[in-house]
């Protein structure tokens, strides 16, 4: 009997505990609650793309003379799991509207009939005739899908053109059926081609997609290591006695930021050090490039103000950190790429500085962009920062 109170004593005391740090105790439950809704809904893009619940928007640029591009569409509308938009706001799409829909992260992928698809079709031309403009940020497995689908559709059609001609010509001989296999055989197959000032099509490298996804997810990880410094000093008196001099606040904030920030940049340079002495990683342009890292280090600073000054105790702080760590990183498209999330999740994305420090990463890596392409991006960024310390140093008045 004496084992069992000493027992229930001791649980009791370590129940009073849990139950003092309400916080932390709460967020036990939300972060994993959180994790299962914003996990579901992100891979539920993964496993529905191009089905009926997700389908696949292709954006139609129709320049044929003739009436096959017609055809090709209506054909193509008959499929399930892609939808072609030849039109906005009631309007023929032009090809400069289709750039500037893909550069916007609006579209991702653009069918572009030549002038000459009609009467390439029926003369036998096999190349020229049909151009997709895809983001080159679209994994290979995805485009390859919707490359294999158009040609599909394109074969088709050529088939049902050429068709009447051979039919016409009745009573074949051994050449007219050699002819007429080698024609079943023949496939007219959509050429890549990217917007304006993209890097060519090719087929994204495993190494381009996760080396910027998984250095931001490190870079944010600062966070948790300069809340729980501001927690120490606090802990230890040491910011008492630092209000007690002359010190600006703004003084002590930059010269405490300035060796965590200097901290992110080091992990820039050995992540992406690594993919590019491993994995030959292309980095783009080296100033945008640096440019990028600047501001996505900003940003994870500000958020670890942020979280400093949410965070009352130690697990408050670990918690709350694992927390916006996982969260955001899912849904800023760093464990699911951003363009298979539904459409709601694709909005919410873009209050995330996840989301736009891996469209800026990618827009120089990827894409191939320059400095004066990737700005409003980065003063996004910025913009997070800023915001997050602002309000971080609001919370903390008195403290600082």
């Amino acid at each position: 009997m004496l084992i069992i109170r000493q027992m229930m004593a001791l649980s009791t005391k370590e129940g009073k505990l849990l139950l003092r740090d309400q916080k932390a105790l709460l967020m036990l439950f939300l972060m994993p609650a959180f994790f299962i809704v914003i996990m579901s809904l992100a891979l539920k893009g993964v496993f529905e793309a191009g089905t009926r619940h997700q389908p696949i928007d292709i954006w139609v640029v129709n320049q044929d003379r003739g009436e096959l591009a017609g055809e090709t569409l209506a054909a193509g509308r008959t499929l399930e799991g892609v939808v072609f938009r030849d039109s906005l706001d009631d309007q023929p799409l032009s090809q400069e509207v289709l750039e500037q829909r893909i550069r916007t992260g609006q579209a991702r992928f653009g069918l572009i009939f030549a002038p000459t698809y009609t009467d390439g079709l029926r003369t036998g031309t096999e190349t020229g005739l049909v151009n997709l403009m895809v983001d080159p940020v679209v994994n290979t497995q995805l485009q390859t899908a919707v490359r294999e689908t158009v040609a599909a559709i394109v074969e088709k059609v050529r088939l049902t053109e050429r068709l009447g001609d051979w039919l016409a010509a009745a009573g074949l001989d051994e050449t007219d059926a050699l002819a007429l296999q080698a024609e079943l055989e023949r496939r007219v197959v959509p050429e890549l081609t990217a917007p304006t000032g993209y890097r060519q099509p090719q087929r994204p490298t495993a190494t381009e997609q996760n080396v910027p996804a998984y250095a931001i997810f490190g870079l944010f990880f600062i966070m948790l290591t300069l809340a729980k410094s501001f927690l120490q000093e606090q802990t230890d008196g040491v910011d008492t006695r630092l209000r007690m001099t002359p010190l600006h606040p703004a003084v002590f904030l930059l010269g405490k930021l300035l060796p965590y920030y200097a901290l992110n940049l080091l992990q820039v340079s050995v992540m992406f050090g690594l993919g590019w002495l491993v994995f030959d990683l292309h980095i783009g342009d080296p100033s945008a490039f640096m440019l990028v890292s600047l501001a996505t280090a900003l940003a994870a600073c500000g958020l670890g103000v942020l979280v400093a000054s949410v965070g009352r105790s130690e697990a408050q702080i670990d918690t709350l950190s694992l927390f916006l760590s996982i969260t955001l990183a899912a849904l800023g498209g760093l464990m699911v790429p951003a363009y298979i999330l539904p459409g709601p999740l694709q909005t919410v994305a873009l209050y995330t500085p996840q989301a736009w420090a891996l469209k800026a990463y990618q827009d120089v890596i990827v894409r191939g962009l320059t400095t004066a392409d990737i700005l409003p991006d980065v003063l996004v960024l910025a913009g997070f920062a800023l915001g997050f310390m602002a309000v971080g140093v609001w919370r903390m008045k008195g403290r600082l």
